[in-house]
């Protein structure tokens, strides 16, 4: 099992990145693949871009990308008393809140808080049985009034995500998974880097094909980065990543709803509107020749930037390979290495596979 770069990728998952203000994952993201690839362009929404080598005019566009904007928050009132409240700005899970850690990305540097609710004692039956609506939950930031709250930079519209530093990139006896925030999608974004790393780059130039990496923004709040980049690139094929639940009775999924998914079976080929059966059938075709392990999903239209990118771009082939994760959405999501290393080498297979 390679665990290649894997610095690189903790030091993506420890910087804060909430979606919409992505900049110091662009830093990371652009810092790292400047040592192997060509530097193309950052745009005002923060996607970040490098070819393999110069792209050349009239050869073809591959894109590999994730996205590494997460989950967060921003406050929305500062109390007299110290305390502040809270609103979403994407997909969080509110189950999980209460006594979680959020870093809040003050201008005088982050600080941490601690979201309150009022302890199971003084919950009635309603407050027990029910899930506390995010209004209803407090940040504590360890602060006694409104005055000292704004001395360290914080003010309504203060971005905030999960608390960093609890990642864990060797999990488990064996070190075979993957734990931290975000992971969703950083660990697409890890893969994408390491495709443009590892690929053969005078095949690439010999086959006339312009290999693209990009790091998107914003996908979590609407799939707004990849359409401004699906336009800018205009690609001819995408292959776009990003994660996928892990089924089964243990975990109250049912495969029959959502595909027979497993940690360490293998990078999930994606089948649904948007993923092209073309390409599906080859990347199943190269998996099997090549033994690398992968699973099939059935995917919907939307929810991923895969279906932005096919719209946006003018005449592009797109298809999804998702990483089987646990905990999607909440602070800790776990990933399995070995499902990594088979989506860098499918893709990496494909690619130098001469039949685009």
């Amino acid at each position: 099992m390679k665990k290649e770069n894997i610095e690189f990728l903790r030091k993506l998952v420890q910087t804060p990145s909430p979606t919409g203000d992505e900049g110091m994952a662009v830093e990371v993201f652009a810092d790292h693949m400047k040592k192997f690839s060509v530097y193309q362009f950052t745009d005002k929404f923060n996607n970040c871009a490098f070819t393999a080598s110069e792209p050349k005019e009239g050869n073809t566009k591959v894109m590999i990308s994730g996205h590494y904007d997460e989950l967060s928050y921003m406050i929305s009132y500062i109390d007299t008393t110290g305390l502040c409240n809270i609103v979403r700005c994407s997909g969080e899970d509110r189950r999980v809140l209460p006594g979680s850690k959020l870093l809040v990305l003050g201008d005088n540097g982050p600080s941490t808080g601690i979201i309150s609710y009022k302890p199971i004692h003084v919950q009635d039956d309603k407050d027990y049985e029910s899930i506390a609506k995010v209004e209803d939950l407090l940040l504590d930031l360890g602060c006694t009034s409104k005055e000292e709250v704004e001395e360290l930079g914080i003010h309504v519209g203060t971005r905030a995500v999960y608390e960093k530093g609890q990642e864990m990139l060797e999990f488990g006896p064996k070190g075979d998974f993957l734990v931290g925030p975000g992971l969703d999608d950083k660990a697409g974004v890890y893969i994408t880097s390491e495709v443009l790393r590892r690929i053969n780059k005078d095949f690439l130039k010999a086959a006339d094909i312009d290999l693209w990496g990009v790091g998107m923004a914003q996908e979590e709040t609407g799939l707004r980065g990849s359409k401004v980049a699906a336009r800018r690139i205009n690609p001819d094929i995408s292959i776009d990543i990003d994660v996928c639940p892990v089924t089964g009775k243990e975990y109250d999924i049912d495969p029959a709803k959502y595909g027979d998914i497993k940690f360490g079976k293998g990078v999930v080929i994606e089948n649904g509107p948007g993923k092209s059966p073309k390409i599906v059938k080859e990347l199943i075709e190269l998996a099997r020749k090549n033994n690398i392990p992968y699973q099939l999903g059935v995917c919907r239209a939307g929810g991923t930037n895969t279906s932005a990118i096919q719209e946006h771009a003018s005449d592009c082939e797109t298809v999804l390979l998702s990483l089987p994760n646990h905990n999607m959405h909440q602070p800790n999501e776990t990933c399995h290495w070995d499902d990594v290393e088979a989506c860098i080498d499918l893709i990496v297979k494909y690619l130098e596979s001469g039949d685009l």
